[in-house]
């Protein structure tokens, strides 16, 4: 059985971004054992020694023919669709790494469906030469991380400029001495006007917003500082005048029958 030289150039390639994101970021490196079919690895995001269950999955294209076509700004790779259809349906974001036998060096792109241009006989990506795999890319790929496609995970940063605009909010929050907590510091903080459910009318676990009655946001962030402003979040949207016509007739009936904050934080209250 002959052992190309292509094959010997595609495991160099797989070693050394194992070694990138082992020596550099000191993330955990997961090679698939069957490279044929499928992405080649995945890497876990690692926070302070901690592995996070944060994945990303990487196609690692290792060579120089993957350098010819460049640009003053980076490389354009070139791939078929059916390829794209896979990477675009993962469940996990995956990244195109390519690595150049010559310096020893990756370079890296989020393949989405903002960073890829359908052609005629297929799709393109420009992977940029300031996306260098090495320390400089660990902001960003932790960023690429938390997008999660599987199950419509997205970003709740689309609801976060609500609580520093200045706009009429309204919120109600559970009568639980972490959710009084924290909703006075949301208070202070933000231009929220929040009330308190009382107890002894039963307990609710409610997480949704809806915005201008056009939309309605279901989401499992927790109503703490970090929750909302710094977490990332299951965040499902709807749109439909139905499910908006519910959930703003259930919020009417929790804000007339909740006490106003400052009173549920009053001392003996």
């Amino acid at each position: 059985m002959r052992f190309e030289k292509s094959d010997a150039v595609g495991d160099e390639g797989v070693a050394a971004v194992n070694m990138l994101f082992s020596r550099e970021l000191r993330w955990i490196f997961r090679e698939v054992s069957k490279r044929d079919v499928g992405v080649d690895a995945q890497v876990e995001v690692c926070r302070e020694r901690l592995a996070t269950s944060r994945l990303l999955a990487l196609q690692i294209k290792a060579g120089e023919s993957y350098f010819t076509e460049s640009t003053a700004d980076g490389w354009i790779y070139r791939g078929n669709r059916d390829h794209l259809d896979y990477y675009l349906a993962h469940s996990l974001p995956v990244l195109m790494v390519l690595y150049d036998p010559r310096s020893g060096g990756a370079w890296w792109q989020h393949v989405s469906r903002e960073t890829i241009r359908r052609t005629d006989k297929g799709w393109a990506l420009f992977v940029p030469r300031d996306q260098r795999l090495g320390e400089q890319a660990r902001a960003p790929l932790e960023v690429i991380a938390q997008l999660v496609t599987a199950e419509g995970r997205v970003r709740i940063e689309p609801v976060k400029p609500l609580l520093s605009a200045r706009l009429p909010i309204r919120g109600v929050v559970a009568e639980t001495s972490i959710s009084l907590e924290a909703a006075s510091i949301l208070a202070d903080r933000s231009q929220l006007a929040l009330r308190c459910f009382p107890r002894q009318l039963g307990m609710f676990h409610d997480k949704w917003i809806i915005v201008d009655k056009k939309v309605a946001w279901a989401s499992s962030a927790n109503l703490t500082w970090r929750g909302v402003m710094n977490a990332f979040e299951v965040l499902d949207d709807s749109t439909d005048r139905g499910t908006l016509r519910r959930h703003l007739d259930h919020f009417e009936d929790l804000w007339a029958r909740a006490i106003p904050l400052s009173t549920a934080l009053r001392p003996g209250a």
